[in-house]
């Protein structure tokens, strides 16, 4: 019985690991406060978009701005 407990405990554990990760994430890639997309996001996708250009050998541009009120 208590080894049953324990298996259970260890499986509802995983599962709200599971589901808090998914919301952490959310988390890191958006700005709580403006909403828009952090860092995180940007050098994620940037990979992607390097990649599928090196493959695709399409040339790839990337404009920056900095903005502060």
């Amino acid at each position: 019985m208590v080894a049953a407990i324990f298996v259970f405990s260890i499986m509802w554990a995983k599962m709200i690991t599971d589901k808090e990760k998914g919301r952490l994430f959310k988390l890191a890639m958006r700005d709580d406060l403006t909403g828009l997309h952090t860092r995180r996001y940007f050098h994620t996708h940037l990979i992607q978009a390097i990649t599928h250009a090196t493959i695709q050998q399409e040339p790839l541009s990337i404009i920056m701005m900095d903005i502060d009120f």
